[in-house]
């Protein structure tokens, strides 16, 4: 259990680390960026949509919002909008499941995030945007079983 929280931990610093490192990383190379940069990419990962270089700065700040959130969350899992009440005895095994769902939830989005950035930067990223894509619908998927078996199994 204690190798599990220890992981936990990690897997939470990481998450809020990967945007403010990506903060420093486009403020250091802001000034050679062009004036216009790519804010949209198709599915092969080809520019489709231009903003002004400023633009980065607000998809660090969003990833940056969305990781405190999902570890804030994931520290409260109790909070969080379950389909159902927890069955007697299986509270402990569903928030912990919740809490593994947002921190992988959040480790999926640093990938697309990261992807995203690069990709914005003039960076060769797609298979990034692709790997956060499919490690996002994976995690939702074994979490949100896990989720109903815990509930099915304690209920029944």
């Amino acid at each position: 259990m204690l190798g599990a929280m220890k992981l936990l931990t990690v897997a939470r610093i990481a998450s809020v680390a990967a945007p403010v490192l990506a903060a420093v990383i486009v403020a250091v190379r802001y000034p050679t960026l062009p004036e216009t940069v790519p804010i949209h990419f198709d599915i092969t990962g080809g520019a489709d949509l231009f903003g002004p270089r400023w633009l980065v700065f607000v998809l660090v700040g969003l990833w940056l919002a969305i990781a405190v959130l999902l570890v804030a969350l994931s520290t409260r899992p109790e909070k969080l909008n379950y389909p159902s009440a927890p069955p007697a005895g299986a509270a402990e095994r569903l928030y912990r499941t919740g809490t593994w769902l947002l921190v992988g939830t959040a480790l999926a989005v640093a990938v697309l995030f990261a992807g995203a950035l690069a990709l914005v930067v003039g960076l060769p990223a797609a298979p990034l945007l692709w790997l956060g894509g499919l490690a996002l619908a994976a995690i939702l998927v074994v979490g949100f079983v896990r989720m109903s078996r815990v509930t099915k199994t304690r209920s029944a």
